[in-house]
């Protein structure tokens, strides 16, 4: 990596990052130098229905089994085609360890950049996208071994990267989860994902307001794994929507959000899963601060504005909470 750095530096190009393939770093030379790569899938490439459901969950998640394949509908010897299609530089499949052959199948569908994969994913129509998403919910969705399957594809922050340079991402990923709706309005962790997208695309109050319903009905009508979840993204919510707010409705509002921060950072779902707890603080609503900036406003704000003495510990034990976090994340 030394010598790839110091020649980079020479040469005037990107220099190439830790988690970058091989097949990656030449794709961003080739990208930044305008260099017409012969293994790249040409922009015309026309794919079908099933080789953009695999092309979605092979850019979201590295890997397809066969097992997956076959639950989708997709024979081997499509599976066979897409390779031919898309490239054996860029992917192939391969031998399962052998715990992964226990749970799942054999053999696997794999990539060599997650790159190049994101590129062609961002060229599919918008139509075919959606209809290839609904497609993988479809079929997994009562299938209880793949139920991880369809949630990890359709969660907010997968579809936010998969699409990352498609022009209008944000309109994309909202026409996904309207059409998701169809299948999924029982289900809370569709309702939570879909608060996530609403409040985080949000450019007035009222789509912060319809996102805090979104939320609060994950809160409400959802089991142990996610209830944590919904409270700290509710949180978040209400901290978007103070900055809207003026004199005692935003105390009212910081008073919420403090409080739906409390019971996520104390619960034993986030106390056993700091880095879930990182992650989703993170997260940036629009171009405004991270969620643990806004936690963190909030929580000073109600130490500077509030007279009720409750709400002024529960700011500090969420600022305490907040603050070893972060010591812990740069040790």
């Amino acid at each position: 990596m030394r010598q790839n750095q110091n020649k980079a530096d020479e040469l005037g190009l990107s220099r190439r990052k830790t988690k970058q393939t091989n097949v990656d770093y030449v794709l961003l030379l080739a990208e930044n130098n305008t260099i017409d790569l012969a293994f790249m899938p040409k922009d015309k490439t026309v794919y079908s229905l099933h080789e953009s459901v695999l092309l979605i969950i092979l850019a979201a998640l590295d890997k397809v089994y066969d097992a997956d394949a076959i639950a989708l509908g997709i024979p081997m010897y499509e599976v066979g085609t897409f390779i031919t299609k898309v490239g054996e530089k860029l992917a192939q499949r391969e031998l399962c360890s052998p715990d992964e052959a226990t749970k799942h199948s054999a053999m696997k569908l794999v990539h060599n950049s997650k790159f190049a994969l994101l590129k062609i994913v961002n060229g599919l129509d918008e139509e075919q996208v959606i209809e290839s998403v609904f497609h993988i919910v479809q079929r997994c969705q009562h299938d209880y071994t793949r139920k991880r399957l369809y949630i990890n594809v359709m969660l907010f922050d997968t579809l936010n990267q998969l699409f990352q340079d498609s022009p209008k991402r944000a309109e994309l990923i909202k026409k996904i989860y309207d059409k998701l709706s169809e299948l999924l309005y029982s289900d809370m962790h569709y309702w939570l994902q879909r608060a996530k997208c609403t409040y985080r695309y949000a450019k007035e109050q009222s789509a912060l307001e319809t996102a805090y319903t979104y939320a609060k009905k994950s809160y409400d009508d959802g089991g142990q794994d996610i209830h944590y979840k919904a409270s700290l993204t509710l949180s978040i919510i209400c901290c978007a929507i103070s900055e809207h707010e003026k004199g005692q409705d935003k105390i009212n509002e910081c008073r919420l959000a403090i409080r739906y921060a409390n019971e996520a950072v104390f619960s034993d779902f986030y106390q056993q899963n700091n880095t879930s707890l990182q992650l989703d603080l993170d997260a940036k609503q629009g171009k405004s601060h991270s969620g643990i900036q806004m936690v963190v406003n909030a929580c000073n704000f109600i130490k500077q504005n509030s007279t009720d003495m409750e709400d002024v510990e529960i700011s500090e034990s969420v600022l305490d909470r907040l603050h070893k976090l972060f010591l812990e994340k740069n040790s």
